[in-house]
């Protein structure tokens, strides 16, 4: 699906935008560049789930260059911005993702100069048309520039991460508590390498990104105004803080799972002492019974009191052994 939106002059802020949308046909095409070559208004074109027709029409009416049309087609791009001297073509990421879910990035190619934008998505995108719907309802935004439509994209699709980070610090703690409470549940293994592997996958993409920013200011001059350069320096620290939070998340997962085998080596260690403290008790026992058990004559066996001698150190080693570890606090309780 490709839409258009064609921005009012600067000089005429509160005049509305208006909108081009339909088949894409010759009278489409006639439409669109008689008022492109009128040269008076600014123009956003917006594409979901990019077809050939799509990318024809880019090609033919935009002068846009090859490779990144070809960009276009071939998805899973790394974050990057390339300057083709008459427009800039950038690749960004935004994250898709429901509670307990895997982390799904979401591509978006963007052609970009202070005349047009262009952006490029192979699913429909809530914020791109929140954003889109905000410049219909409020022309002061598109009066402002093609710069400033950018801007606020980026700003929309960078914020979009917070909620989800949000989202993963609140299950560390969630995980650190049963830590510190002592009572960790089976599935906590599952759900910290869940976490960290999602933590993982945002990183990768979301670093690059900042030298995407970085890239696009270097070429402020070319491609920015100079109201708007100010804007894109928030959003890079906006993204920086992103990074930084993940790196601080991974941190705490990582304290969070020494912690978590600290605790399991500290359980196996009791067991075993417990054990161990359970077959020095009966140590003695089999001594006893092994030793009267022997076939020689010599053994008192007829003796009436052997009986009651060895009944009486069988219940009396045991307990004294037992009162003397519990002095000594060998035992959990």
């Amino acid at each position: 699906m490709l839409r258009i939106l064609f921005f009012p002059p600067t000089q005429e802020p509160h005049k509305n935008p208006t909108v081009l949308q339909g088949e894409i046909n010759e009278e489409f095409k006639k439409e669109f560049r008689l008022r492109a070559s009128a040269q008076k208004e600014k123009i956003w074109i917006d594409i979901e789930n990019t077809g050939k027709e799509d990318l024809a029409f880019l090609s033919e009416n935009c002068g846009f260059h090859p490779l990144a049309i070809e960009d276009c087609v071939n998805r899973n791009q790394r974050p990057k911005f390339e300057d083709y001297e008459d427009h800039a073509f950038i690749v960004l990421h935004s994250f898709n993702s429901e509670q307990n879910k895997t982390v799904i990035p979401r591509e978006t190619h963007v052609f970009f100069n202070l005349e047009f934008i262009v952006s490029v998505h192979k699913h429909k995108e809530i914020l791109i048309d929140n954003l889109w719907n905000r410049c219909l309802a409020e022309p002061n935004l598109t009066a402002k520039g093609t710069d400033h439509v950018l801007y606020l994209l980026f700003d929309l699709l960078v914020d979009s991460n917070f909620p989800i980070l949000d989202r993963f610090s609140d299950e560390i703690t969630r995980l650190e508590n049963q830590i510190l409470v002592n009572q960790v549940k089976p599935d906590f293994v599952t759900n910290i390498l869940f976490l960290k592997r999602n933590l993982v996958r945002m990183r990768r993409v979301l670093s690059p990104q900042r030298e995407v920013l970085n890239l696009i200011m270097r070429h402020e001059d070319k491609f920015l105004s100079e109201k708007i350069r100010f804007y894109f320096r928030d959003v890079y620290d906006h993204l920086s803080r992103l990074v930084e939070t993940i790196d601080m998340d991974r941190d705490l997962i990582g304290n969070s799972m020494d912690a978590y085998y600290s605790l399991i080596s500290q359980r196996t260690n009791e067991i075993i002492k417990n054990l161990t403290l359970v077959s020095m008790v009966f140590m003695p026992l089999t001594f006893l019974t092994g030793f009267f058990g022997m076939n020689f004559i010599a053994l008192p066996y007829s003796n009436k009191y052997a009986l009651a001698a060895s009944i009486g150190m069988i219940l009396a080693i045991p307990v004294g052994m037992m009162l003397y570890f519990r002095s000594k606090k060998w035992f959990n309780s």
